[in-house]
């Protein structure tokens, strides 16, 4: 009799021990999971983005790694699991070309920015490029500019406009294009050189002129699935509400401006 109970009971946590997972593994199934890899200046305009997508698309779970653009190649070329990314530089994304991780035709450049020039809200010791000479600007400080594209960018424009040389040696670099925002309202800094958008999601700064577009790189984002990803159904999913005009509407708020003329890789 005892037998029989124990061989019963044992039965019983079998079969409740398949049933568990038989739920988990429906569970992963039911929510498709993909990752993202984006520039660190996107960062407050993809939390939205997700969130609208996620309201017609409940059962995806993105997976979003924020970070220079720099930083965030170096991840994928030394084989971290991404399905898209999203850079805020052109230069980083041919990096992945070079190493045939990405087709032309899964890749667009669906946003462009502008530079601009701050200063801590308050301080009105720079009206101008030039103004980063006087003696009263000891620190100024932009992204570094090897793997921050705003910081490659910066390095450019302050060349263009002939005052790089001359304050390098008092330059501070920040690891994200949000590090540089952070000392500038902090006051750590006299000035920096960030993304507009960014300048535009801060109350504790003030803008003091744009780089003129001729003075650096075209700013483009470009946004791209790389060839091995295992979800490529999911990721061209994504890619086209990142594409479409829901996504078009919350990327213009935040100041981008939208390329309409985008190569819809949804087939």
């Amino acid at each position: 009799m005892i037998q029989n109970t124990q061989k019963f009971l044992m039965i019983v946590m079998f079969l409740a021990v398949m049933i568990l997972v038989a739920c988990d593994s429906t569970g992963t199934e039911d929510n498709r999971v993909i990752t993202l890899s984006v520039a660190g200046s996107l960062t407050p305009v993809i939390a939205e983005v997700e969130d609208a997508f996620y309201e017609t698309d409940p059962d995806f779970e993105i997976r979003i790694n924020y970070g220079s653009s720099g930083s965030l190649k170096q991840q994928i070329l030394q084989g971290a699991e991404v399905d898209l990314f999203f850079f805020a530089s052109l230069e980083h994304m041919e990096g992945l070309k070079e190493e045939n991780l990405v087709e032309d035709d899964l890749l667009v450049y669906p946003l462009e920015n502008r530079l601009m020039l701050i200063t801590p809200k308050g301080q009105d010791l720079v009206q101008d490029f030039e103004d980063l000479l006087t003696e009263k600007i000891q620190r100024v400080a932009i992204g570094e500019p090897d793997s921050v594209p705003a910081g490659a960018y910066a390095r450019e424009s302050l060349m263009d406009y002939g005052v790089y040389e001359e304050i390098k040696e008092s330059m501070i670099f920040g690891k994200d294009v949000r590090q540089v925002l952070t000392w500038v309202e902090s006051g750590n800094v006299d000035a920096g050189l960030v993304f507009e958008t960014d300048a535009l999601s801060s109350e504790n700064i003030r803008n003091v002129m744009p780089a003129h577009p001729d003075s650096h790189s075209a700013i483009r984002y470009p946004l791209g699935i790389l060839k091995n990803t295992e979800n490529i159904e999911e990721a061209r999913i994504l890619m086209d509400f990142l594409l479409g005009e829901e996504a078009k509407e919350i990327f213009e708020s935040y100041g981008f401006t939208v390329n309409t003329d985008r190569q819809d890789v949804v087939q």
